[in-house]
């Protein structure tokens, strides 16, 4: 088990620190492509992923009324997503067996 938490990411905004989570990018997962414009062809939105080797955790954080930060266990984190493109980034950070 690794001694500091890890966090996958989904894309920088926001930003960790508005989750209240301070650290470093430790690698580059993939990115996921959501809704292609039927119109210009092109994605609407871009994901992209990261692992971050989480130093600090806020206690309070800037946008802790926005948002609920929750941590997973690999298996946990697998189940909870939807998407292919989110479980294979999942299946490419440190924690996967």
């Amino acid at each position: 088990m690794h001694s500091k938490p890890t966090w996958i990411l989904g894309h920088f905004f926001p930003p960790p620190f508005l989750a209240g989570a301070i650290g470093r990018i430790v690698a580059e997962l993939g990115e996921y492509e959501h809704k292609v414009n039927k119109r210009t062809g092109y994605p609407e939105t871009v994901f992209y992923f990261y692992e971050m080797e989480v130093e600090k955790i806020e206690e309070r954080w800037p946008e802790m009324k926005k948002r609920e930060r929750r941590w997973f266990s690999y298996e946990d984190a697998r189940r909870a997503v939807s998407k292919k493109a989110m479980r294979d980034a999942i299946d490419k950070c440190s924690l996967a067996p």
